[in-house]
């Protein structure tokens, strides 16, 4: 399977990582560091599923929100969901020695591309307002990657990932409700669910 992985595309990678993710971590981990490359054919098509979606959902079907202020607000949420990835792996690679990992952040980069991916995907789910609690559990098993990779990629042992799991998506929420809140705060109240 790790073999695959290697001659896979990223494709191959993502469904892997979903279905079996503590072999596809192994796999992941060995790989050579691309912070760039793992940027422009992981984080950015991906990240911007869900502020597409609304914007589809919200603007062009439901009427919620303007259509001109519904594109800003989603290239200001794909912007800052760029943004959030690269400070929550910095924070990833910061927050490991504390739970007994190494400080290494291509790999923390990794790490929190690749656990962010069923979230991501899960952002097809606010195309339909109602079905929108589906996006949170997709995001809960995000959390349950980290637990998973954190050994892999960052050294944290298995008996403190748990915890450094918990600790990183808490925070990951923290930058979630920041980035709501600078959109609510640059485009209005109207903007506030494009985040």
């Amino acid at each position: 399977m790790v073999a695959a992985l290697r001659q896979g595309g990223m494709a191959a990678r993502v469904r892997a990582l979903l279905l079996s993710p503590r072999q596809a971590w192994g796999s992941i981990a060995a790989e050579p560091p691309d912070p760039v490359g793992l940027y422009v054919r992981l984080v950015m098509p991906l990240a911007a599923i869900a502020p597409l979606a609304k914007l589809l959902s919200w603007s062009l079907v439901l009427g919620f929100i303007a259509p001109g202020t519904a594109v800003l607000a989603g290239l200001l949420a794909w912007a800052l969901n760029l943004v959030g990835v690269a400070v929550l792996a910095f924070i990833a690679s910061w927050l490991s020695p504390y739970f007994e990992g190494e400080d290494h952040p291509e790999q923390a980069m990794k790490l929190v591309a690749y656990a962010a991916t069923p979230s991501w995907l899960g952002g097809i789910f606010r195309l339909v307002p109602i079905l929108g609690m589906l996006s949170l559990l997709t995001s809960l098993y995000s959390i349950y990657l980290v637990y998973c990779g954190a050994p892999q990629l960052l050294g944290v042992p298995p008996t403190r990932a748990p915890g450094f799991a918990l600790a990183l998506g808490g925070i990951a929420v923290l930058l979630y409700i920041a980035c709501g809140v600078i959109l609510a705060l640059v485009l209005g109240i109207t903007a506030l669910g494009m985040a």
